[in-house]
């Protein structure tokens, strides 16, 4: 049989001609092993991809069982003959695979004429190369080999018929009367199937078409099938029972529905994972896809490592679907990246439409939708454009809580998203509890859809309620005993987050109380999680807290946004809990009294507030010894602050100790985490600098392996403030790499000036500390807050250093220069070396 494969591809200087079986560079043939020459080939021809050694193990020794040292030996042979040591070309991605990165063109390509016998019938057509459909082309040739009915399945522009011409195009062995590929996107449910494939087929029959079909010896390819999924089922039961010499390969948005039927669900491209190596970015399918269609349309496009990012975000925002990412590349030549992200805020319009293909269902992306939407019966649609105002994924029970009502019954909505799952408009996850997402392009056609029958404002106004109710009774359990662990209970309102982002961003504008309520309960959920959306969310609803809000609502408030700003607002933090006290006091609520003394006790710490001693004892005799660990963590976390602001560093020790351990028996690792770095503070306060320093080492460890980034700011300060205590300038200094973006991320610059100035002085950069006293000083004087003990002994320490060296007036001076610096003036001054900033020592 011929070789209807054999290319000949170009990368750098090299030459693989495929037919000849030689790799050359210029004219001078290079010697390689066949094996190692078999295992270039795949890697040239998948070029751009990761291949795993699963698929080169099958690719070169299908029939042979090995070890991966045969690859191993391989990859070093090829290495070595294209002189590629530092592994530019033949890339190693650890626990995936190998990557073949060079540009490769392929210059030539050899097509030997087959015989008579061995040619297929196959569509006239070119069949362009699909990028990141190896997997499943694998996979569905193996079920066509072995089952007589196979169906792709997957959403409207996901690459079902593209697939089916490449697996007929390449297949090996081609029925005796070849491949009839049947568009049936222009039929309609009452044709008679069997006669219109006769007559495409060019059989000639004046009686029965399924008797001449059975006669047959052919691949029958139903493209497009859903619209006429029953006749299709009908015909394919036929076929079966009378025809055993037809084999049926369909495309469609949901199965047959036959017994005999395999099923092969197409997904989307895969999108590139979080932080991987920007060279695997930019080969992975959907960013390969996006770049090779945006250079088909515009020969000048270069995706440039600036644009990656913007590249890899379009592609996920449209979900990895090949349709949406070949119509958006086709318009970088006229909109640009940076317009054509835009797009997607102007609810894909100008990125859906008009969008050249062969056909006419696959117009645009938009006109995919409109043909899918066009097969659902009218509850399915209901649903579906009721699903739009969900912002992520969901469960059945959230849809049923939100869709069902007077026009529909909690079972409507049941059999409505089993019907959009089969119909590939919905996409499930977690086989264990399902979840359900539409994708985006989908939920926008949909919120249009819903736009257009006037129910929007009506679905937002419940959504809205709906999260409300959830979040506020998580919030309650949180505080009564509900969770088992707070791990588990944050882990469970996760996937809620977007849609609670979604139902704050409505009520702003058409319920105050609502989103002042949301706001507080999404300030607690995001409490282990960033701090920057943890205050704006507060801040956004800070102007609603009087307009009719209910005085438990305003009061959880106040506390999740004392809790938030202690430390970047402290006056209004200590002004909210007061507001807070006064609300709790008239509701008779303990624990909301409880949480109002202990977060007031907590912000007093800087200013030793005289009713601080009253409030902690009555916050001690609220205090009930059933109440969950993470409520009274909070008061061991206040008595611990109060007794370190006051310099009883051993009652300190014992209460930061029990919050530790009371936050650990509440499974919130955070937060344990963070009061050991709290922990760490008071250790050294009480001049236990070994021990301060021990715990520092391994705290920094803890955090970064576990990711806490919101508990990394206090734990590397206070390891930093350890290491300058024992004269680890060096130390200190990577210390002050590392954490200085993230102190200023949570707004904590003048405790960090503190430790800046001393690691200066330390240093013998005496005119460099004496600036950063000075900065010190105006940020404290910015804040209104008195330092902590181990702030002020760092700034004493530095102080003296510097007058011991250049004299007060001088340091006097310098300080007033100080005063002026911006965040980056900060940083520069205190890691200047040896010459300070501007050259001064």
């Amino acid at each position: 049989m011929g070789d209807f494969a054999s290319q000949t591809f170009c990368f750098g200087d090299f030459t693989l001609d495929t037919a000849r079986a030689e790799l050359r560079r210029g004219e001078q043939r290079l010697p390689l092993r066949p094996r190692s020459l078999d295992l270039l080939r795949h890697m040239v021809e998948h070029h751009g991809r990761v291949v795993s050694r699963d698929e080169l193990l099958q690719a070169l020794w299908p029939k042979v069982v090995v070890t991966d040292e045969s690859i191993t030996h391989c990859v070093a042979d090829v290495r070595q003959v294209l002189q590629d040591n530092e592994r530019r070309l033949l890339r190693t991605v650890p626990r995936r695979g190998y990557l073949f990165a060079a540009d490769v063109h392929v210059v030539e390509a050899s097509h030997p004429t087959p015989s008579a016998e061995e040619a297929p019938r196959r569509p006239a057509h070119a069949v362009p190369a699909l990028i990141g459909r190896d997997t499943d082309q694998r996979q569905v040739d193996a079920l066509m080999a072995q089952h007589r009915i196979v169906t792709l399945v997957g959403p409207g522009g996901v690459g079902k018929s593209a697939l089916a011409r490449v697996l007929i195009a390449e297949r090996a062995a081609t029925p005796r009367d070849g491949v009839h590929w049947v568009d049936m996107a222009a039929l309609h449910a009452e044709v008679d199937l069997g006669a219109e494939i006769v007559r495409m087929a060019g059989v000639t029959t004046r009686g029965d078409a399924l008797l001449a079909l059975s006669r047959l010896e052919l691949l029958l390819v139903l493209d497009n099938a859903e619209h006429v999924i029953d006749a299709v089922r009908v015909l394919a039961q036929t076929l079966v029972e009378r025809a055993p010499s037809i084999r049926l390969l369909v495309t469609s948005q949901l199965p047959i529905g036959l017994a005999l039927e395999q099923v092969h669900r197409l997904m989307p491209l895969e999108l590139p994972p979080d932080g991987a190596d920007r060279a695997v970015v930019r080969h992975s399918p959907a960013v390969a896809l996006f770049e090779q269609r945006a250079h088909a349309a515009d020969s000048r496009f270069s995706l440039e490592h600036a644009d990656l990012d913007l590249v890899v975000d379009l592609c996920r925002r449209l979900d990895g679907l090949p349709l949406a990412i070949e119509v958006a590349a086709a318009r970088v030549r006229w909109l640009g990246l940076p317009r054509l992200a835009a797009c997607f805020d102007e609810r894909l319009r100008a990125l859906l439409r008009n969008a050249p293909r062969s056909d006419a269902r696959h117009v645009s992306v938009e006109a995919a939708m409109r043909w899918s939407h066009g097969l659902l019966d009218d509850v399915e649609r209901l649903v579906f454009r009721r699903l739009a105002v969900f912002a992520g994924n969901f469960s059945m029970d959230s849809a049923q809580e939100l869709l069902a009502g007077d026009d529909l019954d909690r079972w409507d909505v049941v059999q409505a998203i089993g019907g959009l799952v089969e119909r590939s408009m919905l996409f499930v996850q977690d086989d264990a509890q399902p979840r359900y997402r539409l994708l985006e392009i989908p939920r926008a056609f949909a919120l249009e859809r819903l736009r257009e029958t006037g129910e929007e404002g009506t679905l937002r106004q419940r959504h809205a309620q709906t999260m409300r109710r959830r979040l506020e009774a998580a919030y309650d359990a949180y505080f009564s005993g509900g969770p088992t662990s707070v791990a588990a209970w944050r882990a469970s309102l996760e996937r809620n987050v977007d849609d609670a982002r979604r139902a704050l961003a409505w009520a702003r504008t058409h319920d105050h109380e609502a989103a002042v309520a949301l706001a507080s309960c999404l300030a607690l959920l995001l409490s282990g999680g960033s701090v920057r959306e943890r205050r704006a969310v507060l801040l956004e609803t800070e102007a609603m807290l009087h307009l009719g809000t209910l005085p438990a609502v305003r009061a959880r408030w106040y506390l999740e946004a004392a809790l938030a700003f202690a430390d970047a607002r402290p006056a209004d933090a200590r002004r909210w809990v007061a507001e807070a006290l006064a609300l709790f006091g008239s509701e008779d609520d303990r624990v909301g009294r409880y949480r109002a003394l202990s977060i007031g006790i907590y912000c007093a710490t800087s200013e030793r507030a005289p009713d601080a001693p009253t409030q902690l004892a009555q916050m001690q005799a609220l205090e009930d010894p059933h109440w969950p660990a993470a409520l009274r963590a909070e008061g061991a976390h206040a008595a611990a602050c109060w007794y370190s602001a006051s310099g009883d560093f051993e009652q300190a020790l014992k209460w930061r100790r029990r919050s530790v351990e009371l936050y650990a028996r509440a499974g919130d690792s955070w937060r344990s985490l963070s009061e050991q770095a709290n922990l760490l503070d008071t250790l050294l306060a009480a001049s236990r600098t070994a021990e301060a320093v021990e715990l520092g080492a391994g705290l920094q460890t803890a955090l970064e392996a576990g990711r806490y980034e919101t508990a990394l700011p206090g734990a590397r300060l206070n390891y930093l403030a350890a290491l300058l205590a024992t004269g680890e300038s060096a130390r200190a200094r990577t210390q002050v790499e590392a954490g200085w973006p993230l102190a200023v991320q949570v707004g904590w610059q003048a405790y960090w000036a503190d430790y800046l100035a001393l690691l200066s002085a330390l240093e013998g950069r005496a005119e460099a500390a004496a600036r950063l006293l000075g900065a010190s000083r105006e940020r404290y004087a910015r804040l209104d807050v008195e330092r902590e003990v181990n702030e002020a002994r760092a700034f004493e320490r530095a102080q003296t250093l510097a007058i011991e060296r250049l004299g007060r007036a001088a340091v006097d001076a310098l300080a007033r220069d100080g005063a002026h610096f911006d965040d980056d003036d900060l940083l520069r001054c205190a890691l200047a070396g040896t010459s300070g900033l501007g050259g001064l020592r």
